[in-house]
């Protein structure tokens, strides 16, 4: 695996301090520091709703496009969940940024297919996917950063 890989997958004392996003991060095999990098870039809150130009609107801390609902519904999921309960919305978000990674061996993944794996939680057009990328991977270093004594 990829030394980066092994930094990413990192926790420290504040990294753990939510049993959501551990709990979420074990059961999708995904970094606890992705998820809160994640979280930290996309800024929403339990209750929020933001909408988008698009018409469609973006749902709680991990700020869920409404355009997953349908999806959500078939396992379980409801706006009025994802919306108001912050563990629901860390779980299923964190099960949309794992499909970015489904089809990627682990054993032979390298950086620009992770972060564009990372990118594709945002959007799958290049221009949007790498930009998002980064500022989660900016979020993911000040994270890593404070971390440090």
């Amino acid at each position: 695996m990829c030394l980066f890989l092994l930094a990413l997958m990192g926790i420290g004392p504040a990294l753990a301090t939510e049993p959501c996003v551990v709990e979420a991060a074990e059961r999708f095999r995904l970094p606890p520091s992705l998820i809160l990098a994640v979280m930290r870039v996309e800024g929403g809150k339990s209750g929020q709703v933001l909408y988008n130009q698009n018409g469609s609107f973006d749902i709680g801390p991990m700020q869920i496009n409404s355009l997953w609902l349908p999806e959500i519904q078939r396992r379980g999921g409801t706006l009025e969940l994802i919306a108001h309960h912050r563990c629901a919305n860390i779980h299923f978000g964190t099960w949309l940024l794992s499909r970015g990674f489904a089809n990627i061996d682990p054993a032979r993944i390298d950086q620009a297919t992770f972060w564009r794996a990372v990118g594709n939680y945002h959007s799958r057009t290049p221009e949007h996917n790498s930009r998002y990328a980064r500022a989660v991977w900016n979020a993911w270093h000040k994270l890593m950063a404070a971390q440090r004594p």
